[in-house]
């Protein structure tokens, strides 16, 4: 992909590969700072609440020429999404097996990152169970399940 230096055509071009507006997971804020524009594009769930409005405030400037790249340091987006793969093919691998056990046993089963590593929620119940993965390497620790329990 080949940007250019007009801020329209590359969004215009960004949102048509991310399939922005067709992929609901695909969610886009926009932030201007003095006579320009700033797009962040994200996965739905990958950006804990109130992450990217602490990232929008601290780019706030007057000029987008104002923002340093210290203002950039410690802001962390994204989990892995490696780990996120790896777990939802657990889980849908697991549920598929009919080996996720939920308490309403009705259940809809998502993943969503949490501060202490990755969680399997029932949608229709609430019941959850957490795998304290930050990092690929304890991630595949869990790759072997045979059961989610969720109370």
């Amino acid at each position: 992909m080949t940007l250019s230096t007009d801020y329209s055509k590359n969004l215009s071009l960004i949102e048509e590969k991310l399939r922005f507006g067709k992929n609901f997971d695909v969610l886009k804020r926009s932030l201007t700072v003095g006579r320009g524009e700033i797009s962040f594009f994200f996965i739905d769930g990958f950006v804990k609440d109130g992450e990217l409005q602490r990232i929008m405030q601290s780019l706030e400037a007057d000029e987008l020429s104002d923002i340093q790249p210290s203002d950039l340091e410690g802001i962390d987006v994204a989990p892995d999404p490696g780990i996120y793969d790896s777990f939802n093919f657990l889980l849908r691998e697991l549920e598929a097996d009919g080996n996720v056990k939920c308490p309403c046993d009705n259940g809809e089963y998502d993943l969503r990152f949490t501060d202490d590593g990755i969680q399997v929620y029932c949608k229709s119940c609430g019941a959850t169970h957490t795998f304290y993965a930050l990092s690929a390497a304890m991630a595949e620790e869990y790759l072997g399940t045979d059961e989610i329990i969720l109370k």
